[in-house]
This record gives structure tokens, C-alpha cells and sequence, in this order.
């Protein structure tokens, strides 16, 4: 089975992300844009992991959650990969404190343990929007993603790691959430601050 570990989105800026989706669009690029149960930060990729592997990762994702504070994260604004031949269309997401740079090297070195390799490229944290199936409108596309680059704010605090399979259909990959760890280290200091009770957009 295919898994990663990764951050949820806030439900509550989905319709933030929804209409920098439907204002992309627009361009009429020949792109498949992914949904609300997509929107998430991937922190570890592992690929294909026999199931009996599985038990190890959760509990390994259990330790690292317990030790690890919740994290402030902002959207800022909508990038490519590909540069000028964009392959992949995503919402840049800003680690005001870094703690979610923390977390993801804490993720990547609780893993070597149990086998995986260390992820070799810096870390991007972000929300994958759409990936490009051809180059068709990609000028236009690339238009309303400079538009874009700083149009849409806001913010959450992730609370929890989440350890999923990624499901390969006709349609495209499913996502189902094997566990679920609260990040719950007391005393955070910094780090784990703003404390908030839910997410805050600001569409600008």
C-alpha cells in the first residue's frame, strides 16, 4: 500500500481554496484539480510499504505527535511547479514560527529507524491545487497564478499528524486516514503560539 504522513487543511478555509480554484480555472488549462479531501501538507511520502510495516509507522507517528506542539500555518498566495511549464498548480503555505519545518525533520529522522531513506530536498510546505495534464492555456493559466500570488490568506493551527493510504483509481487517488495523532506537547513555548480555536481567512 501506498502511504504518507501528512497535515489536514481547516475545513473552515476550504471555501477560500475552493474559489482560488474556480478563479484558475478561468484559464481553461487542461489541468485535473484536486478537492477539499486532497488538501493537505504532505510532511513524509513513503510509497509503496508492505502492510505489516504498518503498525511500526503509527506507533513511530504516535511519538512524534506526543512530542511535537501544534502549528500556526497561513496560506500565502498560489505558485507553480515547473516554472514556465507548469506541471503542478499549488497554495503556498507559509511556517510563520517553523515549527512545521521542526515537525517534518523530526517525521523524516523517526522514520530511518524503521527503514526509510531521509527525503533529500527542502522542504516546501504546501497545498497541491491542480496538476497539468498538457501545456494547453498554460500562459493563461500562469496569468491568473501571478494574480493570485498574494490574494488569498489564512490561517489554522494544525492540531494533528495523520498517517494515510493513498488509494490509485481511474479517477484518481483516494485518500483514507489509517490514524490519527494529536499534536499535544504541552509547555511549546513560542512555537506552539498563537493558540487558536479555529481558522481565520482574509480574502483579499
Amino acid at each position: 500500500m501506498r502511504l504518507f504522513i501528512a497535515i489536514d487543511s481547516d475545513p473552515a478555509l476550504h471555501p477560500v481554496l475552493a474559489q482560488v480554484i474556480n478563479d484558475l480555472r478561468s484559464s481553461g488549462a487542461d489541468a485535473k484539480w484536486t478537492t477539499p479531501p486532497q488538501w493537505h501538507v504532505t510532511l513524509k511520502f513513503f510509497g509503496e510499504v508492505g502492510a505489516q510495516a504498518v503498525p511500526e509507522i503509527r506507533d513511530a507517528v504516535e511519538r512524534l505527535a506526543a512530542s511535537s506542539p501544534p502549528a500556526l500555518l497561513r496560506l500565502n498566495g498560489v505558485g507553480v511547479f515547473g516554472g514556465l511549464n507548469p506541471r503542478v498548480v499549488f497554495a503556498k503555505i507559509e511556517d510563520p514560527t517553523g515549527t512545521l519545518e521542526r515537525l517534518a525533520g523530526a517525521v523524516d529522522r523517526g522514520m530511518r529507524p524503521l527503514g526509510f531513506h531521509s527525503d533529500n530536498h527542502v522542504f516546501n510546505p504546501h497545498l497541491t491545487l491542480a496538476r497539468l495534464r498538457s501545456r494547453r492555456n498554460a500562459p493563461a493559466l500562469l496569468d491568473e497564478v501571478r494574480k493570485e500570488a498574494a490574494n488569498r490568506r489564512g490561517e489554522w493551527v494544525a492540531r494533528e499528524l495523520v498517517l494515510y493510504r493513498s488509494v490509485l483509481k481511474p479517477a484518481g487517488a483516494e485518500y483514507e486516514a489509517l490514524h490519527r495523532s494529536p499534536l499535544r506537547l504541552a509547555g511549546g513555548g513560542d512555537h506552539a503560539k498563537p493558540q487558536l480555536n479555529e481558522a481565520r481567512s482574509d480574502s483579499r
